[in-house]
């Protein structure tokens, strides 16, 4: 039988009900929109609540638009869903969030640069703007914890001296540094080799090596220890420093 338009999800055949067809068929088994009216609840006058959620999905861009922008910016744009809907449904994908890095949660083992990667892109992967990112690792490469700083590598705080003693206080064996670019392409700049130099650099005087520095973008990353290019700085700093010893 039809549904009338705007018609209560309560009063649609039972199949067609989100809430029932989770109860029946498992959260798997039902689309973003229909996941997305459960948290609504409600449509509005005229809009079912499945429909207010497609609505909402195509004027944001999908689930990664609405998780990227604040609830200030979403209310700005008069979607049509107020203040404490948007609060239930940006709780539904932080929680959401966190289910991802349960297991990652420190002291999960860093085995390689795609297991940080895993670590690191829920919470970095989406942002609007650059962070910068320190996780200190113990002998076996498993994070004792972590530190960031807002901004982009040039005009951020990425202080060495911080970092560091940071690593230093909590024992640190080694470290692993990332940041996030927004643009979505994880290609480094001129400003990020420079910053993976003097990093390698200042590794080696404290005796708290860099594991790594990766770039995250939107579906894949940059590893500089894949490339190559730590062991490289390494060598550079070394040769320098034999020479200017002659």
């Amino acid at each position: 039988m039809a549904r009338r338009r705007g018609e209560g999800i309560h009063r649609w055949p039972e199949a067609d009900r989100p809430r029932e067809r989770l109860f029946q068929r498992g959260a798997e088994e039902l689309s973003e929109a229909q996941l997305l009216a459960i948290l609504l609840g409600t449509g509005r006058r005229g809009r079912s609540a499945v429909e207010v959620a497609h609505e909402l999905l195509r004027e944001v861009g999908g689930l990664r638009g609405l998780d990227g922008a604040s609830i200030a910016a979403l209310a700005k744009r008069r979607l049509g869903v107020g203040p404490a809907k948007l609060a239930q449904i940006k709780a539904g994908l932080e929680l959401g969030r966190r289910v991802l890095r349960k297991d990652l949660e420190p002291g999960f083992d860093v085995t390689s640069s795609k297991a940080a990667y895993e670590y690191l892109r829920p919470a970095m992967r989406d942002l609007p703007r650059e962070i910068f990112k320190v996780l200190f690792l113990n002998a076996t490469n498993r994070i004792l914890g972590e530190m960031d700083t807002k901004g982009s590598v040039t005009e951020s705080a990425v202080y060495l001296r911080e970092i560091y003693a940071q690593a230093l206080q909590r024992g640190a064996a080694s470290i692993l540094c990332a940041h996030n670019h927004p643009s979505g392409n994880p290609r480094p700049s001129g400003a990020d080799r420079q910053l993976t130099e003097e990093l390698v650099i200042a590794g080696q005087a404290m005796r708290v090596p860099l594991l790594d520095h990766l770039i995250v973008g939107e579906t894949t990353y940059y590893s500089f220890a894949d490339e190559g290019l730590l062991a490289q700085y390494e060598a550079a700093h070394v040769q320098r420093r034999r020479a200017a010893k002659q």
